[in-house]
């Protein structure tokens, strides 16, 4: 396994994002993420917020990070599995919106 990044969340869990995801998935579906990994890896050790992804509330987890240009948030889907914490997909996005269920996490100075 080839790995991109690392980061740990606050929730204190190392997140590991595969050279092959930010290729094949990320930079392909959402090509405004070229070259801004580190906005991706901001959101997963300083998020504003972490949410239980909708669809997948046992394995998901769905970090917001409002470092992203245009005044939009950076969204990053990771999955918690037996073998680690793994980012699945990233994206800029204007609202905290889209597939998310309960809250896990708030930034204390948002509190």
């Amino acid at each position: 396994m080839s790995i991109f990044f690392s980061a740990t969340s606050p929730l204190g869990h190392p997140v590991i994002c595969k050279q092959s995801t930010w290729d094949g998935h990320i930079i392909q579906g959402h090509p405004s993420m070229r070259e801004k990994h580190d906005l991706a890896k901001g959101a997963i050790e300083n998020p504003e917020s972490i949410w239980s992804s909708k669809s997948h509330p046992d394995n998901r987890d769905v970090y917001f990070a409002h470092n992203a240009p245009n005044d939009a948030h950076t969204k990053v889907v990771v999955e918690n599995t037996s073998e680690g914490h793994f980012v699945v997909s990233a994206w800029f996005q204007k609202e905290i919106s889209g597939n998310i269920g309960e809250i896990k996490y708030v930034k204390p100075k948002l509190r």
